[in-house]
């Protein structure tokens, strides 16, 4: 069973605050490589674990109260031409729907601010509308009831995975948007805790972990063994989801380089050359936290207008203030992924034997760093992704 929580929240303030319309994967899937890349490059060294999807639709939810030049960064930053806000909209809809639509995610939207200031209705209806978002206007003076009614709303949307995504209210804050995707998916084939093993985990440095690792060499999975990648799908019960494990077929290929070569094409390229067959597979136990204002990797890949004083959101409030800007985008996940789907299961360690070797069957251990994916089996949208370099359970 995987537990996966990811909270997305985007506090706007002013200048003294301190902080298509049918289901297509390439504009999600282009922003969840490149965002990855990003994130790369300023996390180089620990665990990365994100949810693009409600990243995506956080920074698609804020665009409708956006104007101008800032509007127009937004739509071209989320794959969609100047004038799609619309289209934007209706792609957005169809994802909240695809997540409503299977039992092993729950996703939800809600917006806080002043009940001092009145809200657009465009802006509210486009919010209603499209994300089904909770709106709410509270009285923000009192900061610490506010950001306890935040982070109640947030742990009952996560099964109290996450609870502190707040850590303080402002009183220059104007709205704080807040996504919510909690995951609860049991392998379609559940792993026998009993071929549970304690190995070694190869690091990019020449170090090596000593990890619990799961295994199989009894099952049939979709995979691809060329000369760039190792790739493996692993289905959840029911099979809206899967998660794709991928590697570099190099060892020596760091996998910060590996990931500038994957992208929405690359993932479909790598879709279509899986077959299914029976492999040994071997792939360590995780939990992930993980933390990060993703500012700074966003503002890198080139969109700087919402961030800064100058921005402009004259789309929100029926009081107008100038300026309104993006302070604070804070994302925070959970992960857990282990053999059977109870986060207390026992590991019980019996010894992972190549002496056995069955030519007919190719090896896919994940020993060393991997990509790791959650994506939609039906239109291979990416919900969650990350970049396991030191695994720990």
């Amino acid at each position: 069973m995987r537990y996966i929580v990811t909270v997305f929240l985007i506090i706007t303030g002013t200048v003294f605050c301190s902080a298509q319309s049918g289901i297509d994967k390439k504009p999600l899937n282009d922003f969840s490589f490149s965002l990855l890349n990003s994130l790369s490059e300023i996390e180089n060294n620990g665990n990365i674990f994100i949810s693009p999807i409600s990243i995506y639709t956080s920074l698609s939810m804020v665009t409708n109260g956006a104007s101008y030049d800032t509007k127009t960064e937004l739509i071209n930053y989320l794959g969609f031409e100047n004038d799609e806000l619309v289209l934007l909209n209706s792609y957005n809809l169809n994802l909240n729907k695809e997540l409503k639509s299977s039992k092993v995610t729950s996703s939800s939207n809600s917006l806080w601010y002043p009940k001092s200031l009145s809200v657009k209705t465009m802006f509210k209806k486009t919010l209603e509308g499209s994300y089904a978002a909770r709106i709410k206007g509270v009285d923000f003076s009192k900061s610490e009831k506010v950001k306890n009614s935040i982070n109640n709303w947030v742990a009952s949307e996560t099964n109290d995975k996450i609870t502190d995504i707040i850590s303080d209210v402002s009183k220059d804050d104007r709205m704080i948007l807040v996504n919510t995707l909690y995951f609860n998916g049991i392998w379609e084939h559940q792993f026998d805790v009993k071929s549970t093993k304690e190995g070694s985990f190869f690091k990019e440095d020449g170090s090596e972990v000593e990890t619990a690792f799961i295994s199989e060499n009894n099952q049939h999975y979709r995979s691809v063994a060329n000369g760039d990648v190792y790739a493996i799908d692993i289905p959840y019960k029911g099979n809206d989801f899967t998660m794709t494990l991928i590697m570099p077929n190099d060892k020596a290929v760091k996998l910060n380089d590996f990931v500038k070569t994957l992208s929405s094409d690359k993932l479909l390229e790598i879709e279509r050359q899986m077959e299914m067959k029976g492999v040994y597979l071997l792939f360590p136990k995780l939990k992930v936290d993980y933390e990060i204002d993703v500012i700074e990797s966003i503002e890198n890949q080139g969109l700087k207008s919402p961030f800064n004083y100058t921005a402009q959101f004259e789309n929100l409030f029926k009081q107008y203030d100038e300026d309104l800007h993006i302070s604070k985008i804070a994302h925070k996940t959970f992960l857990d992924v282990n053999e059977i789907g109870t986060e207390a299961a026992a590991a019980t360690a019996i010894s992972i034997s190549r002496s056995s070797f069955n030519p007919e069957k190719k090896e896919f251990y994940f020993d060393r760093p991997f990509v790791l994916l959650i994506r939609s089996t039906e239109s291979s949208n990416i919900i969650f992704m990350g970049m396991i370099k030191e695994p720990n359970y």
